[in-house]
């Protein structure tokens, strides 16, 4: 993670959203407002760890420090390996790496991302196949 110079820290502090909420998001965009046929055996929640996962490649993400006050940047490293659950609210590692919580994006950059999830609909299919079908072998 990387610490945000003071200047953008200001203007994040007025313009974050949590991931879960995005993602929550994304999902009305991509799904209810426009179904197919193919999610008919994912769970939502599937649906909104694989977007959480996919906004995770297209903006910045963001952890707030326990008070609130400062944020860290999550950068790809801290990201690799790691699932989503949970709706997207949670980030968890297999390699015994502490979960992450709290995961926020800049609520002025959602339009772009969802526009940009609409456009990969394709691929954000396969993925939440993919949580899918880890969800079943896992138990």
């Amino acid at each position: 993670m990387t610490d945000l110079p003071p200047e953008k820290l200001h203007r994040l502090r007025n313009d974050v959203l949590a991931l879960e909420a995005a993602a929550a998001l994304a999902y009305d965009h991509l799904y209810i407002q426009s179904p197919a046929d193919k999610t008919s055996g994912w769970a939502s929640s599937d649906a909104r760890n694989a977007l959480a996962h996919a906004i995770s490649s297209l903006t910045l993400l963001y952890v707030p420090s326990v008070d609130k006050t400062a944020f860290r940047r999550l950068i790809h490293p801290n990201l690799k390996g790691g699932r989503f659950s949970d709706g997207g609210s949670v980030l968890r590692f297999d390699d015994g790496r502490p979960e992450i919580s709290g995961i926020c994006i800049q609520t002025s950059l959602l339009r772009e991302v969802i526009m940009e999830l609409k456009r990969l609909r394709g691929t954000i299919d396969e993925l939440t196949s993919n949580y899918t079908a880890h969800r079943r072998d896992t138990g």
